[in-house]
């Protein structure tokens, strides 16, 4: 599924890491075919649960991108699904302008020659 999976801190919140069960499946849902690239961690924040998505591309681009779950995002299926996508589409963005400022930075290094 993804390139790894973390649960941290959720021994004294079971009900907790249920829920963030669910948003690992509903993020497999949204995100398809680059998981394997994906890294996904959660942990409880008071009665919130935070998420931190990594992904790390061939070409050697990494991006982070962090989101906070609250309860109310995990009782109706589209909403937790429209979050993580919400979510998804925020580490995509972070990969593009990763990529963007590189292709920047090759140019004016090729221009500087």
């Amino acid at each position: 599924m993804f390139k790894s999976e973390e649960y941290v801190g959720f021994e004294a919140r079971p009900d907790l890491r249920a829920l963030a069960e669910r948003g690992t499946a509903a993020l497999a849902g949204e995100i398809e075919t680059w998981r394997a690239r994906v890294s996904v961690r959660w942990t409880p924040a008071g009665d919130a649960i935070d998420l931190r998505l990594e992904l790390a591309l061939s070409n050697g681009v990494e991006a982070t991108h962090d989101a906070r779950f609250e309860r109310d995002d995990f009782v109706r299926e589209r909403r937790l699904a429209s979050r993580c996508n919400r979510a998804w589409s925020e580490l995509l963005g972070t990969a593009a302008e990763i990529q963007q400022h590189r292709i920047e930075e090759t140019v004016l290094e090729t221009v500087e020659a």
